[in-house]
This record gives C-alpha cells, structure tokens and sequence, in this order.
C-alpha cells in the first residue's frame, strides 16, 4: 500500500459555522437580555428585504410594527418625563429620539449589524439599514413577548443610551425656553438690544430684563445670535438662584 501525503487543505480543521437559530439565540439572551418564545421571530427580524427567500420572507412587516410599538414607548416615556413641557416640544425631543440616523447608531451600539443578512456593497450600507432591523427587533419582540415586555426593554435598553441633557440643548432654543418660565411665573420679560461697532464690525449685545431687573447680558454677530447668549445665560441664572434677586450675568 502506498501512502501519499495529503493536501494542506484536507488537514485544516473544518470550522463549523453555528447555526443562526443558535448564535442568535445567546445573542438575545447575553447581550440583549432577551428572552424569546419564539425565536423565528427575531430569525425574521434580522433578514432585509435583498435576502429574503419566497418561504422565508424579510423583515418589513415587523419593521412596520416595530416602528409603531417604538414610537408609542418613547412618547410615553416623554410624557411622563418632560410633564411640565407643552406639546410642540415633546414632539421635537421623540423625534429626537427616534429618528433615523439615530436608530441607525443605536444598532450598531447594540451590535446588531453582524446578525443582519442582506446584500450590500460596504459597511457603510449596512450603517444605513440597521435602524429599520432594530424596528424589526423591536416588532419581533412585540409579537413575541407583548406590550409590557416590549416597553421594560425599550426603557432597559434604548433610553440609557439617549444622552438626553445633549438633545434637549439641540433642540431647545432658550429665548423661547424664557419666554416659557416667564409665563409660568407670571413674570415680566424684555429683551433690549443695541448695536455698536467692534474694529468696523457691527456686533449686538442684548440685555434680558426680568421684572424689570437685568438679569443676563449676551454679545454676538447679529441681533439673535446676542438674544440667544442672553437667553441662555438667564436660564442659567434663574436656575442657580431659583427665581430670587436676578442679576446680570457676567
């Protein structure tokens, strides 16, 4: 009998690659403290519509679902967080929230990209769809766990990841947040601006008067550029005081 010696192929051991149903499941479980019923759900949830098969189907419908179950959470948790705020800026800070750049991040950060299958050309497509598979995720766990279930996760797991301090300073404009407490406090507010010149450059600088008293001073630019400094240093002088014996800021 003569021996002969075997490709180099044939001596590297096979990897086994796991089953998705499998690694998918200790996903679920380890990082993102799911614990699933039914797992096809979180299977379907994961597969774009550039993969899906004719028995299988992709991802679209519980991205539909997903996406209404999300939106009802965050508009609760808004709510109840901001109680004293009035609609119009509840509304700005859930679409804060849940916009879609920012679903698109909050995948990637839950590491939910190496589960999704579909055809891409680059990463960067894939940034782009892992939103609408974290809306899918989210209808998966809906369907599968129910309302309650589906609201202690978003709260567990998607809230402590929103700097909400950072999104409130996009989204609110101070003048219009002094005007706010103005009103609540039936206070009297004027802002008084003037015009000079800074090396031939015109600049503005706005005084904010509340009940008559300066209360902050701001420079800028232009006229609303100076109101909003002015605003801002109010706000922070009102809330370091709490309302009493208001002085120019600084």
């Amino acid at each position: 009998m003569v021996w002969r010696r075997l490709p180099r192929w044939l001596k590297r051991p096979v990897k086994r690659r796991q089953p998705i149903s499998t690694s998918l499941s200790t996903f679920l479980h380890r990082e993102l403290h799911i614990e699933p019923v039914d797992v096809s759900w979180y299977e379907l949830a994961f597969v774009h519509k550039t993969k899906a098969s004719r028995q299988g189907g992709h991802n679209e419908r519980l991205e539909f679902i997903g996406d209404a179950v999300l939106d009802a959470i965050i508009a609760d948790w808004v709510y109840d967080r901001f109680g004293d705020k009035p609609e119009g800026y509840l509304s700005k800070i859930k679409s804060g929230i849940v916009n879609r750049k920012r679903l698109n991040l909050l995948a990637r950060e839950l590491g939910l990209e190496p589960f999704i299958q579909a055809r891409v050309r680059n990463r960067q497509a894939m940034h782009v769809i892992g939103g609408n598979a974290l809306e899918a995720l989210i209808g998966a766990i809906f369907k599968d766990r129910g309302y309650d279930y589906t609201h202690a996760w978003v709260l567990k797991m998607i809230i402590p990841k929103i700097d909400i301090n950072r999104l409130q300073s996009k989204l609110t404009d101070a003048k219009s947040s002094l005007y706010e407490k103005a009103h609540r406090h039936r206070a009297e507010l004027r802002f008084e601006a003037r015009e000079f010149n800074d090396e031939g450059r015109p600049r503005f600088e706005t005084t904010v008067l509340w009940n008559g008293e300066a209360l902050a001073t701001g420079s800028g630019a232009s006229k609303k550029a100076a109101d909003q400094m002015a605003a801002r240093k109010g706000l922070t002088n009102l809330n370091a005081q709490k309302l009493g014996g208001a002085k120019a800021a600084e």
